[in-house]
Parts: structure tokens; sequence; C-alpha cells
């Protein structure tokens, strides 16, 4: 029997065929971690992931266009951005939003879509997010890294459960 590293890569036994929702998370927990140490360990880590997942060329684009996307995020939201830490098997409220974002422009959900901005940036502006998102979502989408489909309702009872308990189970 084999045991699984916590931090194992991209393609090792864990869930390899939700490769979009690895990168995305594991890309947005470790930029949170860079923004808190400014280790650029965490940088290199995302980039092995994304390479390892779509090669040197598409992974690079991609990191490119998650970079432009975590930067976005940062400019557009009113709130403090949080994660849980990275290989944790769970989702704090915000990654919900972000894969539910990026998987409703995948799926051409608009009302998921409408819902995650506006949890995320906690205002109507989506100007400058939106843009990001959808580079990013669509081209995942075309090197054949699709998420899950989250339904809008999904969405809508993952906001209501936590405003009403301030946690996610």
């Amino acid at each position: 029997m084999t045991a699984i590293r916590r931090d194992a890569d991209i393609h090792d036994t864990h869930t390899p065929e939700r490769v979009a929702e690895k990168l995305i998370l594991e890309g947005y927990r470790r930029w949170c971690a860079w923004i808190v140490t400014r280790d650029d360990f965490h940088w290199e880590v995302t980039k092995r992931h994304f390479v390892s997942a779509l090669g040197n060329r598409d992974g690079s684009y991609a990191l490119g266009l998650f970079a432009e996307f975590a930067t976005r995020l940062k400019l557009s939201t009113q709130r403090s951005l949080f994660s849980r830490p990275c290989n944790c098997e769970s989702l704090c409220f915000q990654e919900v939003l972000l894969l539910g974002l990026l998987s409703g422009i995948q799926h051409d959900d608009g009302t998921a879509v409408a819902l995650c901005l506006d949890g995320i940036t906690g205002n109507s502006n989506h100007d400058e997010l939106y843009p990001a998102s959808e580079a990013l979502a669509q081209f995942l989408y075309a090197s054949e890294k699709e998420f899950f489909p989250i339904p809008a309702n999904t969405i809508k009872s993952v906001i209501t459960e936590t405003i009403s308990t301030n946690t996610i189970q």
C-alpha cells in the first residue's frame, strides 16, 4: 500500500479527474499564502502544478491568466480574502464561490456567475473581475480542463447557509 503524500503533485492519486478544481484551489491557496509570507516557493509550486497539468507552453500561459485573475480578485473585492491551508480537503466560502464562478462561466450559467461575483466582491461592480475570470475559465475549457457544474441553486444554498451559520459544513 502506497501512502499519499500531503504535498502530492496534481497527477497523484488524489482526485486527478478534477484537475481544473485542483489547479484553481491550490493556485488560490498558494497565492493567499504568498500574500502573507512573500515566499516565492508558493508561486513555484503553483507553476509546477499548471505546467504538469497543461504542458510547458499552455501551463505557463494559464498561470499568467490565473495571476491576472488573482490580481483582479484582490482589486475587485470589498471583503477580506480567506482560504483554507494548501492541500486541505475542505473548502471555505470564498473557495466555493471561486469554483462556482469559473464553473458557471464554463457551463453558461449566468445566474450562478452573478451570485458568485456578488458574493466574492460584495458589490455589483464586476468590470475587472469578470473578464479575467472568463479568460481563465475559457482557456481551461479549451485545454479540456472542465469544472464540475455547480448549479445556481447550490450556490444560493451555500450563500444562505453561510450567512445564517457563518460556516460551511
